[in-house]
């Protein structure tokens, strides 16, 4: 019988007894928080996902001290929208992640500078883990703050331009004509004193 890893919890602690790995893909349109964001699309300047499914990969061990570990790869391809020139363009997401897992909210209060192999602690609510929020999670923190053209990633010869105010109202701007200044209507308030 094979089971979807998407329509149960996961049991972490069964998971890392038997050295598993879980690798596969997922629709980003199954997932509801990034259908979400791709809807919104201003919170994090997402346009879309590509057409590519994402591709995950989750391996469960126990450490020699008996810890739970997890490392989470995590590959997808983002269209955000350029906060510089405002076209989307591709941001490919490619994230390594080791977690060391906790079941327990007093195992919390444990000192973390005692592990220094895991970089975050993955709370698992009664040993259970949903393989949806790990990997929407990954995704929403890989994504940059301020989208925008890497250096080098635009075809050669094309640059990424930043809007002018020319190129959104084509009109000259006259300063010397006082009804088109932004204070003509102060001096005349001015006047009138």
């Amino acid at each position: 019988m094979n089971l979807d890893p998407f329509s149960m919890p996961l049991e972490v602690d069964d998971l890392a007894a038997r050295r598993a790995t879980l690798e596969g893909e997922v629709s980003p349109s199954s997932m509801p928080r990034l259908s979400a964001q791709c809807l919104e699309g201003i919170a994090f300047g997402i346009v879309r996902f590509s057409s590519e499914p994402i591709r995950y990969r989750l391996e469960f061990r126990r450490d020699d001290g008996g810890a739970l570990r997890l490392r989470v790869g995590i590959c997808a391809t983002v269209v955000l929208r350029c906060q510089r020139c405002l076209e989307p363009f591709d941001h490919r997401i490619d994230t390594r992640s080791h977690f060391r897992i906790l079941s327990r909210k007093e195992d919390m209060q444990a000192d973390p500078s005692a592990d220094s192999r895991a970089s975050e602690i993955l709370y698992c609510p009664e040993g259970r883990l949903m393989l949806e929020e790990v990997i929407e999670d990954e995704i929403l923190l890989a994504l940059p703050d301020i989208p925008k053209h890497e250096e080098g990633s635009l075809p050669e010869g094309e640059i990424c331009r930043i809007p002018t105010l020319a190129a959104i109202d084509p009109a000259p701007s006259n300063s010397a004509d006082p009804a088109r200044s932004p204070f003509a209507a102060l001096d005349s308030l001015i006047e009138k004193r």
